[in-house]
């Protein structure tokens, strides 16, 4: 019954989801960073000077460059890097907005659907990079909105615009081609209301419209940069990052670097470095340094809760999230941001984790009012004599 209610009402479900945007919104807009990430710095220097071509982030440049034009041809003049940074805060709260209709749809609980968006939303690194000026946020939207496509598809072209939305997140960042896989999986996994043949079907053309595009979009860049080129090169030219080569500790298998990434995924969630040994603990310290010791225990809590009533469903979405893992240990496990992408998958993971001990928080509240509001039964003689007389027509 409750499904079918689901399915009946996708404009409450949009409803709902807008009104999480603007609550978003008002997280991210009125505290735009003072204090720049430094991609973040270099993308508004190349939009002032018009270099919009970049090769791992192709997209982001030429949308904030537009940005920053229209406005100056309405008679404004704001810094590129405040455009940039307005135009992450909307594409953050719209990420969450968006986010929230797929949580909604896997856990089928408005509650847990509000949980994952506000995990995700509140999030450190997902909050950081809505206030500031660089393109991970803008990245983690296009993800977030296909995401929320292919889970409430319900036609072939469905998944080609999600896999349209998946080549912009790979434009914007392109360790997103992870995106296919994860997504790939959840789709057959997540929509077993559709038959197991159209579900394959879905993904082949998902997948196939994602990687056809980006592999098209690539290959006309660099035929536009360089000119004609071999099979070879072109190849070389996709899978080496950036045009003047990597820094040292881009790209390396070492068995200390997964440690690493574990502490950058915790960091991604909260901020531990910033968190007071208790050793330290004392009067005097900053205050918002106890908070964070706070957030860290209330996301142990919170991933106690989780793990207590785990559901495949749940497990699915970590699944999508562990996907991403073994490039970000390999490629650049010390960053944080890496996981603002990931970590879509992640606050899924807790909102249909968490699903379970929403329902039976209100079930049981439903039966303890529906006890509360029972008529009392009348005693003595009468009753006792009705009672007898039913019994008496029960056995004739």
């Amino acid at each position: 019954m409750g499904q079918s209610r689901f399915e009946q009402s996708p404009r409450s479900a949009l409803v709902e989801s807008t009104l999480v945007t603007l609550a978003a919104l008002m997280l991210f807009l009125p505290f735009l960073s003072i204090q720049y990430d430094t991609n973040g710095l270099i993308e508004a220097l190349a939009v002032e000077s018009g270099e919009l071509f970049h090769k791992n982030h192709l997209l982001y440049r030429v949308m904030g460059w537009v940005a920053y034009r229209g406005l100056q041809l309405t008679g404004h003049s704001p810094r590129a890097i405040v455009v940039l940074q307005v135009m992450n805060a909307i594409c953050g709260a719209v990420g969450v907005g968006l986010a929230y209709l797929t949580y909604n749809r896997a856990a089928r609980n408005r509650q847990a659907a509000i949980a994952g968006s506000l995990f995700l939303g509140c999030s450190f690194t997902y909050w950081l990079f809505s206030t500031d000026a660089a393109y991970i946020t803008v990245a983690a939207m296009f993800a977030s909105a296909s995401m929320a496509v292919l889970l409430y598809l319900t036609a072939p072209l469905g998944a080609v615009i999600a896999g349209a939305l998946t080549v912009l997140s790979i434009l914007t960042w392109q360790a997103s081609v992870f995106l296919v896989p994860a997504l790939s999986f959840l789709l057959f996994e997540l929509r077993r209301d559709l038959p197991k043949q159209t579900r394959v079907r879905y993904v082949v053309i998902y997948a196939g419209t994602a990687c056809l595009i980006s592999f098209l979009s690539y290959t006309l860049v660099a035929f536009a940069q360089h000119g004609p080129m071999s099979v070879s090169s072109l190849v070389r030219w996709l899978t080496t990052y950036g045009e003047a080569g990597t820094l040292p500790m881009w790209g390396k298998w070492e068995a200390e670097r997964i440690v690493i990434a574990a502490g950058s995924a915790l960091w991604s969630i909260v901020p531990t470095p910033l968190a007071v040994p208790l050793s330290q603990l004392n009067w005097t310290i900053q205050r918002g340094r106890i908070a964070v010791d706070v957030a860290i225990v209330g996301f142990a809590l919170l991933s106690l809760l989780a793990a207590l009533k785990t559901r495949a469903q749940a497990l699915r979405f970590f699944v999508a999230y562990l996907v991403f893992l073994p490039f970000i240990v390999w490629w650049d496990p010390f960053e944080p941001k890496w996981f603002v992408v990931p970590n879509l998958f992640l606050a899924g993971f807790f909102a249909a984790a968490l699903a379970p001990w929403f329902r039976n928080r209100y079930a049981s509240s439903a039966k303890l009012h529906h006890h509360n509001a029972a008529p009392p039964q009348r005693c003595g003689p009468r009753s006792t004599h009705g009672s007898m007389r039913r019994g008496k027509h029960a056995s004739e």
